[in-house]
């Protein structure tokens, strides 16, 4: 096993943006603020469904092959209620020619594919 030596971090370092206490999250990153603000904008123009996600991977694999990595997660959520109704997750790997761009689409077209929509 390799041993590894890491330099320690110099004692000027400043935050980029203060921590919020209240939410124990940093407020850019605070996906819960950002989604109450996007309902209520939903709201006040009776939207009746809505859907958010999250990027839990996106990047390309260290090695020779360079391959695309891509991990998603979907809600679709009730706007009056705030209530989510469909979700899914998942992953994919591609080859080293593809981009991570392209496996995100192959993989949203798979997560998507189930997703029965019926107008009313």
């Amino acid at each position: 096993m390799p041993n590894y030596r890491f330099n320690p971090l110099p004692d000027n370092l400043q935050v980029y943006q203060d921590h919020n206490e209240k939410t124990e999250a940093w407020p850019i990153l605070d996906d819960k603020r950002h989604q109450e603000a996007a309902l209520r904008w939903a709201r006040q123009d009776n939207f009746s469904y809505g859907i958010t996600g999250n990027i839990e991977e996106w990047h390309y694999k260290t090695g020779v092959g360079g391959e695309p990595a891509v991990g998603l997660s979907l809600r679709i959520i009730e706007i009056p209620s705030g209530r989510v109704v469909w979700s899914a997750t998942g992953a994919k790997s591609g080859w080293g020619a593809e981009t991570v761009s392209g496996t995100a689409q192959k993989l949203l077209d798979s997560l998507l594919s189930n997703l029965e929509i019926n107008k009313f």
